[in-house]
């Protein structure tokens, strides 16, 4: 769900400044609370900032 989240986060404009839709409207989508709406978004972007700067490159002193 974290993936699904972030899509549709980025998809809807939770991103842009300003934002065109928030964490509570994103839960409604959901039927979940914006807290745990704003937890995936956390863990998802941990998830994909994990990925990106530890794991795209092993060989690289400057990761993690």
């Amino acid at each position: 769900m974290q993936y699904d989240t972030l899509f549709q986060a980025l998809k809807q404009g939770y991103f842009n400044i300003p934002r065109e839709v928030d964490t509570a409207e994103l839960a409604a989508q959901y039927g979940i609370s914006d807290q745990a709406v704003t937890e995936r978004l956390r863990r998802g972007m941990t998830n994909v900032f994990t990925h990106i700067f530890v794991f795209a490159d092993d060989d690289d002193d400057d990761a993690l």
